[in-house]
């Protein structure tokens, strides 16, 4: 008989494991595909080339949001700082690392989708996702969103506490939104607030909420002490939160048609003039060069 779930609605039985292995290896295989189209496609000026110029800047001497302007959390650089490491001038490489984020998302995105819908279905919106994937080495708009795996891992962790009632689990998604939170604060706040409001809906005995958000408090300030101490001891909080938090809002609110109608409200980083010029210069004939194979001087 098909299994009813109590509401008389139709549950669709769990894929085995060769099912789901097939769909990973379809998913994963077609996202591979189509990122591996894009590695070697064009070049951003300012949205790829600027954690390059970043990178160099820290390499010369520089501390990162001091000397070093950049507004993003330290861990959006370590694509950058690695392909400079193995490949200077590290361009192909950071791509193929945005890949494999990318591809990850899609396989994590697949698990998550599972807990909600058909299996049919899920496996439709993954593969949708890997066709879409590579845009994002092309559209800033959705250029953060790779780093989506790490709120993705930490929803399934939650699921896993909700199935099991085992509080840990709440640990585990905290580690994994404080790692995402390294990267890209957007995904793992909004993921973080979800997960804090859904601790209210799965129980009613506040001393089950205080479990829960004990437990995710501890996993996020195991991954994010680190980094507000190093902050603390060079260059303070305050620059942390300003260049991290208040100025990419400020760049949204300057980009947005609000900005065309008066003053602009908040003034540009001072070094960011200089950096968009030695950008424009020096990267663009670096990365060209390395991106045709010859010598880059």
């Amino acid at each position: 008989m098909t299994p009813m779930h109590s509401t008389g609605a139709v549950v669709e039985p769990a894929p085995g494991r060769l099912a789901t292995a097939r769909h990973l290896a379809l998913i994963v295989g077609l996202s591979v595909a189509y990122e591996s189209l894009f590695i070697g496609y064009g070049l951003n000026l300012i949205d790829e080339a600027w954690p390059l110029y970043a990178v160099w800047q820290i390499q010369a001497g520089g501390i990162l949001y001091r000397e070093v302007s950049f507004v993003f959390p330290p861990g959006h650089l370590l694509a950058a700082w690695i392909g400079q490491l193995l490949d200077p001038p590290g361009l192909i490489v950071a791509r193929t690392l945005y890949a494999a984020f990318s591809v990850a998302l899609c396989a994590a995105f697949y698990f998550l989708c599972r807990q909600l819908m058909p299996v049919r279905f899920a496996l439709l919106a993954c593969v949708a996702l890997a066709v879409a994937a590579p845009n994002s080495h092309l559209m800033h708009v959705i250029f953060g969103y790779r780093y989506m795996v790490f709120s993705v891992l930490a929803l399934l962790a939650f699921a896993r506490r909700i199935r099991g009632g085992d509080s840990r689990w709440m640990l585990v998604a905290g580690l994994l939104l404080g790692v995402g939170a390294f990267f890209r604060l957007g995904p793992p706040f909004a993921a973080g607030c979800g997960l804090g409001v859904a601790v209210l809906a799965i129980d009613r005995d506040w001393r089950c909420w205080r479990r829960d958000w004990s437990w995710l408090a501890l996993g996020l300030l195991l991954v994010i002490a680190p980094l507000l101490c190093w902050c603390a001891a060079t260059i303070g909080i305050e620059t942390l939160w300003r260049e991290i938090v208040i100025r990419p809002a400020s760049m949204l609110v300057e980009q947005s048609l609000a900005s065309w109608v008066g003053e602009p409200s908040v003034r540009p980083h001072p070094l960011e003039d200089d950096a968009l010029e030695r950008i424009t210069e020096k990267i663009r004939e670096v990365v060209e060069a390395d991106m045709r194979g010859s010598p880059s001087g």
